[in-house]
């Protein structure tokens, strides 16, 4: 099992619950279930950038994620620094979203075994499964699961951010398109079978 982040902390904290949970075999790290790597999505911090880091961290038959996904004003505003840094997916939420759908093949085995388990925010809930197959490098399979009773009409979500942060954003620009209309939290599950 491997934990990428690409903060040093929450790696730290990783391993940290991998110790209570007894998953850190002991100190010799060759015997660990778990390990923690500094990583900017799938290529790791220590590799060149310029390298095909996907050479380095290896083929995974399941990958599970949770990104940030808070849609942000474009607004600059210092006080929302921590808050786009820790939970801010772009103005649309997907910033990131976008470039896990795009690059997970290529760290994904083959066949059907490969899959892609995701919790996040998606615009849009009733006609995102097309939006989620465009963002995907290759042919695959898109699944979501989500609540109807917990979308979000565009305009309940921006005032719910905007008390999240403690005050009215004003010419905030929480919907970049009108074509938003909606918001949800939803399980996303991607794999590389086209088979049903």
């Amino acid at each position: 099992l491997i934990s990428m982040d690409i903060n040093r902390r929450a790696c730290h904290f990783a391993m940290a619950n991998a110790c209570l949970n007894g998953l850190f075999a002991n100190e010799d790290i060759c015997n660990n279930q778990i390990y923690s790597v500094e990583a900017n999505l799938y290529v790791p911090l220590s590799c060149d950038p310029k390298e095909d880091g996907w050479h380095h961290i290896g083929k995974f038959n399941t990958i599970l994620c949770n990104p940030p996904f808070v849609a942000v004003p474009y607004a600059n505003i210092d006080c929302l620094a921590p808050a786009l840094y820790s939970a801010g997916g772009g103005h649309d939420g997907m910033d990131l979203l976008q470039r896990i759908l795009k690059e997970c093949f290529n760290i994904m085995h083959g066949g059907d075994d490969g899959s892609l388990l995701m919790v996040t925010e998606l615009p849009n809930i009733e006609s995102s499964c097309g939006l989620l197959q465009s963002f995907l490098s290759a042919n695959g399979r898109v699944r979501i699961a989500y609540i109807e009773d917990d979308v979000e009409l565009t305009e309940d979500y921006a005032k719910e951010r905007e008390m999240e942060v403690g005050f009215e954003v004003s010419s905030r620009d929480w919907n970049p398109s009108d074509l938003i209309r909606n918001r949800a939290l939803a399980l996303i599950s991607i794999s590389k079978s086209e088979s049903p």
